[in-house]
């Protein structure tokens, strides 16, 4: 039954699971995690903030189904083709919702719904609940982008969207007709530079994040596929390109001329 509310698992629609499925509501609890704390000075007065670490964020879809309370066969049925639904999340999916619009979040499933008894108060709402940790906020669909340039160096910006911290991601692709050996780009305060890494004519250094958010350095091959060389990255390398709502800064250098996009998805508290 399709209302005002929607959500989708990976695109697939709840309301289209069952004729009588009535969204109630799509709720986002608050994060669990702390905000940050603070440690005392040694010496003196005052005290030295520290910073706070989110740790998780629920999802909870409450429904109810428009069935009379005697055709108890009939909303078990239609309980069953919810949490069928819901088990697209069993390994991980992108939730998005009509009350979130250009916004996506990635959840697993952590509690399916329970009919009870199904002759009861057929208005009664029933929930679904699911559970981000990799990356525990909702995060736009749509990454921004920016072509940095092409050449040994170059620089510009790119636009974070969002209201909190989120990673940045770059391509680096090799436009020279032959092989180089290192290549190194700072995205705000962070720079990572990568030696050794044999990147031929036309692959591509590629510095993302996988669904549950934890970064990766690969090369590209011409044909699409990828190698790791995570293990190429500098000591002095930072960790991630975190950024920060607003426009950040974007240079490299590279041994020979690549052509260099920087993207980003912003994420939201």
């Amino acid at each position: 039954m399709q209302l005002s509310r929607r959500v989708a698992l990976d695109g697939v629609q709840l309301d289209e699971q069952h004729a009588r499925i009535a969204i109630q509501s799509i709720q986002s609890t608050a994060a669990k995690g702390n905000a940050g704390s603070a440690a005392a000075r040694y010496g003196g007065s005052g005290s030295r903030r520290i910073a706070g670490h989110r740790e998780s964020m629920e999802i909870v879809i409450g429904f109810s189904i428009v069935i009379k309370s005697g055709r108890a066969a009939e909303r078990e049925e239609a309980v069953e083709a919810v949490n069928a639904w819901a088990a697209i999340a069993r390994n991980g999916a992108w939730l998005t919702a009509s009350t979130k619009p250009g916004r996506q979040i990635r959840v697993w499933l952590d509690e399916p719904a329970a009919m009870g008894d199904a002759r009861s108060d057929p208005q009664k709402t029933m929930t679904v609940r699911f559970k981000a940790y990799g990356v525990p906020n909702w995060q736009e669909t749509d990454k921004r982008s920016a072509v940095i340039g092409a050449g040994s160096t170059g620089a510009g910006t790119l636009e974070i969207g969002g209201n909190a911290p989120t990673c940045a991601e770059i391509t680096m692709q090799n436009i020279s007709g032959q092989s180089l050996r290192w290549a190194e780009c700072t995205v705000g305060t962070s720079r990572i530079r990568l030696e050794d890494i044999s990147l031929g004519a036309n692959e591509s250094i590629r510095i993302d994040h996988d669904d549950e958010g934890l970064i990766r350095i690969r090369i590209q091959d011409a044909y699409g596929g990828y190698r790791s060389i995570l293990a190429k990255r500098t000591g002095a390398s930072a960790n991630d390109y975190w950024v920060t709502p607003g426009m950040a800064a974007v240079s490299f250098q590279s041994e020979r001329a690549c052509r260099v996009t920087a993207e980003v998805r912003g994420r939201f508290l």
